[in-house]
């Protein structure tokens, strides 16, 4: 497992925020199978940290996010949140410990209420858990987290409903929403896929600097490697394939050192932004461009079907997500891992 958090001079391990320990998650599907949407996924987050979880649709992404926010119980393997197993026998999550894991989600309009105004949505949370005393307390608390997320002058949106604004002025809201709590990690899924491209980056910022000033922690999940690789910075990227981690690591040394073909697949499928690159550009030439059927993985390596560099080795055994030889941090569940870089 990727660990990180270790005190100067060997010091104790801090306690990850977030820790997903062998974690599987099993749907039934019509005709008696089973589709396996997380295949012993350990994973931890940390205080102040960001970890993109990339991958193609339907890779078990959206599933990390359910299950580490709490809400989607695993078939097997064990969630914990501040140390505290969220699905042990009797255990009940308090509030601290729900508070601690927030979410915004992909469809900003689908997540607010339509026929609650921002104040009316946005002062809720401050009521119920005390936070505010008195309405006009309530309604600066509401004014200054209008402010803190860029939606100015605060009076001429807090009276408005989420139909009158845009899907950039929404997606702020419901970033403005997860706040609230002081929460210790926030669940991103997808949060600017329907933005504007040219809101995007402004998006990211913003949570960028709730990362940076407020320390809080992202899970970042998405299908677009340039917004991890922004947004990311210095963080990690976890990489999925049919529901399993196939490889994981500094972002930036995933993206320049892909140790995977999978990966090397996802970098080279990323458009250039130079039309005469855009034309010289090829990519790897997979076996097969459509994911094999969940509900019947192939055997041994999940991605032998549409490997280029596959062996007889890779239909029968599968690979282990081991560390790199030149970099502990670097792992990769490839049994030919980094020596098929061209």
């Amino acid at each position: 497992m990727f660990q990180v958090g270790r005190g100067e001079e060997g010091g104790p391990v801090m306690t990850p925020i977030i820790e997903l320990a062998h974690v599987c998650m099993e749907f039934a599907v019509p005709g008696g199978k089973k589709v396996c949407a997380a295949r012993d996924v350990s994973l931890e987050i940390n205080k102040g940290e960001v970890v993109a979880v990339v991958g193609e649709s339907g890779c078990g992404k959206s599933t990390i996010g359910k299950i580490c926010l709490g809400v989607q119980k695993p078939t097997a393997g064990e969630v914990l949140i501040d140390g505290k197993p969220v699905w042990g026998r009797g255990l009940k999550m308090d509030h601290k410990t729900r508070m601690a894991v927030q979410v915004v989600h992909q469809d900003s309009y689908v997540s607010l209420n339509p026929v609650k105004t921002l104040y009316q949505t946005l002062s809720a949370p401050f009521r119920y858990y005390k936070i505010s005393k008195g309405e006009a307390d309530t309604e600066k608390k509401v004014i200054d987290l209008l402010n803190s997320v860029g939606l100015n002058p605060p009076e001429y949106f807090i009276g408005k409903y989420p139909f009158q604004l845009s899907g950039g002025q929404r997606q702020r809201v419901s970033i403005a929403r997860a706040t609230i709590l002081d929460p210790k990690v926030i669940i991103a899924d997808e949060p600017v896929s329907g933005v504007d491209a040219s809101l995007k980056i402004s998006i990211l910022d913003l949570m960028r600097r709730l990362n940076e000033e407020k320390g809080i922690a992202f899970l970042y999940i998405t299908h677009d490697l340039a917004t991890a690789r922004y947004f990311g910075r210095e963080g990690r990227m976890v990489v999925m394939y049919l529901g399993s981690i196939v490889e994981q690591g500094g972002i930036n040394e995933l993206i320049f050192g892909p140790a995977h073909p999978y990966l090397e697949a996802l970098l080279h499928a990323i458009p250039s932004p130079d039309p005469k690159k855009s034309k010289e550009k090829t990519g790897i030439p997979l076996k097969n461009l459509e994911m094999p059927d969940p509900a019947e993985p192939p055997t041994g390596c999940l991605f032998h079907p549409r490997c280029p560099y596959a062996e007889k080795i890779c239909e029968t055994g599968r690979p282990v997500l081991e560390s790199m030889e030149s970099d502990p941090a670097h792992l990769a569940a490839c049994h030919f891992k980094g020596k098929f870089r061209r």
